[in-house]
């Protein structure tokens, strides 16, 4: 089970924190015409938080949606690295 839960926390966290780098970063950009930066920059936005387009008053909802996901991807890799690996050990 700690082979999991670690990997499930920190995907959590940086799944999290994501939401809140584009909200940053779409901030310091705001003054910026529109062009084939703003539509790389978006389209990066969408590909790595795509529960962005989400219209809701809550701070939280977004960044915690993308941090679950973020956490399952995580188990899900962990759980095939670990059968791979013992699918592979010698017996």
């Amino acid at each position: 089970m700690r082979r999991i839960q670690r990997p499930a926390i920190l995907g959590f966290t940086i799944g999290a924190m994501i939401p809140a780098a584009w909200g940053f970063a779409a901030l310091l950009a705001f003054g910026t015409p529109e062009g084939r930066a703003a539509e790389f920059f978006w389209a990066a936005v969408y590909a790595t938080c795509p529960f962005w387009r989400i219209e809701t008053d809550s701070y939280l909802l977004v960044p915690a949606l993308n941090g679950v996901l973020y956490a399952a991807l995580a188990i899900l890799l962990t759980v095939m690295l670990q059968w791979r690996t013992r699918r592979s050990a010698p017996r």
